[in-house]
């Protein structure tokens, strides 16, 4: 099922240093010297960490636990030896370090199959790490172990300023993002929303839906914030009193799928160096976490004023 939905009111900021996406094909990769977990990334949750500095960790495995609900974990992005845990006031917990190991493979195997009920889906999400990425609304918080969302709305495109062609970036992914929707749709018994661009990434790769009839795609047009998942909710059907709901990106939505197709979890991301202060805008694939200094490292154009990094 497909409706349409016009927003007026937003703006398209017309930022200098766009980066322009030739083919995945051609986006280099840069390999990490260490990444990063960063707790505020997580609003919601009380972290622990389960590692000690020094410990080796794998691909998937778990780094940090929550104190309410010890089955939730926070995994590893890549393997590699743990380097530092980042304290600040009061001994609050502000990151774990991993330096990475361009040698070590390994990574902690799942098992693959969709062939699961709502119980078995919600353990696996949460043991890999994924389930943190999925947000509860109101209050934007990492969802609830025990909760049940009235909708589920993903978001397939990005509308900020300079941001990434996020429908060309999936475009490769069909096999994920249906075996995503698949597995979200069993997570509510309402509609599982999924925002496209008009002719957006669902109608150009003809998704078959008939085994998920609560799944609607929604053609957005309309300035930014259209991408904003909160945006598109509060406009297709809005949250009352007593209601939650749950939002997430197409990339989140092709993670989810490849976990359950695969049994492993993809770390892997893009990022678009863009910007006025850029010397040649352009995209890079790397590993969730990477320090953004290794990313921009000689694309800077030379200047004598301070430069700002987002």
């Amino acid at each position: 099922m497909n409706i349409a939905l016009n927003l007026k009111r937003g703006l398209d900021l017309k930022v200098a240093g766009c980066a322009v996406l030739h083919s995945q094909e051609s986006i280099p990769y840069i390999s990490p010297n260490r990444v990063a977990i960063n707790i505020d990334d997580f609003n919601g949750l009380t972290l622990k960490p389960i590692v000690k500095i020094g410990e080796s960790v794998s691909k998937g495995s778990p780094i940090l636990s929550d104190k309410h609900n010890p089955t939730l974990k926070i995994t590893a992005p890549a393997s590699g030896t743990i380097a530092d845990i980042t304290r600040g006031e009061r001994r609050k917990l502000l990151r774990i370090i991993i330096d990475v190991d361009p040698n070590d493979k390994s990574e902690v195997k799942f098992e693959s199959t969709d062939n699961f009920d709502k119980e078995e889906i919600i353990s696996k999400l949460q043991t890999s790490g994924l389930w943190a990425l999925i947000r509860q609304r109101p209050y934007n918080i990492v969802i609830q172990p025990n909760g049940t969302p009235r909708d589920i709305f993903i978001s397939m495109f990005d509308s900020s300023p300079l941001a990434p062609d996020c429908e060309e970036l999936l475009s490769s992914r069909k096999e994920d993002i249906e075996t995503g929707v698949e597995i979200l749709g069993r997570l509510t018994n309402g509609t599982v929303y999924i925002g496209q661009r008009p002719n957006g990434i669902i109608s150009r790769l003809n998704f078959n839906w008939n085994q998920n009839n609560n799944v609607t795609v929604v053609d957005i047009n309309g300035p930014h914030p259209a991408g904003n998942p909160g945006i598109q909710a509060a406009n297709i059907k809005p949250v009352n009193k007593g209601e939650t709901i749950w939002t997430l990106d197409g990339f989140t939505l092709a993670r989810i799928g490849h976990l359950f197709r695969t049994g492993t979890i993809d770390t892997e991301c893009y990022v678009a160096i863009t910007g006025s202060e850029i010397d040649k805008p352009s995209y890079v694939r790397t590993i969730i976490g990477t320090e953004i200094s290794e990313l921009i490292n000689g694309k800077l154009i030379d200047s004598s004023q301070h430069q700002r990094i987002i």
